[in-house]
């Protein structure tokens, strides 16, 4: 009986449960080193696209006024300039999470952090998470495709 409810219209917790068995057949089946490769460079393409979308705008950190890269037209919307914007150095480049660095005064503080989320839900639908100090976090799963990236960078840039 208790496991019929359970079929029929199980909990939260209880469907993570439920499908955790057929999230991990998929990973063996895939093979996890050729899941973690994809991830990655899915990551590192979304930072790319992005950071590109943002620079174009001026919406990341080297392409805000009054920034020494910003100021000097010669390597302004560079794509040498715009990938200083995503912060590809950072972390390790086999982990499936990368960071664009935001323009002042957008996502600086949590309250305008979250204010930017919230506004990102509403227009696209998707989940995003900046920290405080203007840092947009990216990550990809098998799951993902590059288009995400791309609606994504849209909807930031305007």
């Amino acid at each position: 009986m208790a496991l019929d409810v359970i079929r029929a219209r199980p909990a939260r917790g209880q469907r993570a449960l439920l499908a955790a068995p057929y999230g991990l057949d998929v990973l063996e089946r895939l093979g996890l080193e050729r899941v973690r490769g994809h991830n990655a460079a899915l990551a590192a393409c979304g930072q790319r696209v992005v950071a590109e979308a943002l620079h174009a705008a001026g919406l990341c950190a080297d392409a805000s006024p009054g920034s020494a890269q910003a100021a000097d037209s010669s390597r302004s919307r560079s794509p040498q300039t715009a990938s200083s914007c995503s912060q590809a150095r950072t972390g390790h480049p086999d982990v499936p999470m990368r960071v664009v660095r935001l323009a002042a005064g957008l996502g600086g503080t949590k309250a305008q952090a979250d204010a930017l989320c919230e506004e990102v839900l509403d227009r696209l639908g998707c989940q995003i998470k900046i920290d405080p100090g203007g840092l947009l976090r990216l990550s990809a799963h098998i799951y993902n495709r590059t288009d995400d990236y791309d609606r994504l960078a849209t909807v930031l840039a305007i």
